[in-house]
């Protein structure tokens, strides 16, 4: 069973070159907690965002798509009446 250890040398046998600089009250440079769930929750915001972006573009292209391939399908008719009613889609 492992044992509990109080060392608080939380480097370790890391390099020297991959440690954090050590300051009066703890490592320098390394973000906070609070830092670090802010940045999870913009990373949440920004992934939905662009997910809903993607999302409503394929709508668009899609009903562009599928309007421009009603009006080559009613203008191949030659009635006119179909391609005023697929413009009005």
């Amino acid at each position: 069973m492992r044992r509990f250890s109080s060392d608080l040398d939380l480097t370790g046998g890391a390099p020297v070159r991959a440690r954090p600089s050590i300051g009066e009250w703890g490592p320098d440079q390394v973000p906070t907690t609070a830092q670090k769930k802010r940045l999870r929750i913009w990373v949440s915001i920004a992934l939905v965002a662009a997910t809903t972006a993607i999302g409503v573009l394929m709508y668009v292209f899609y009903k562009l798509r599928l309007l421009n391939s009603r009006r080559l399908t009613a203008s191949g008719s030659g009635d006119r009446r179909q391609v005023l009613e697929a413009e009005q889609l």
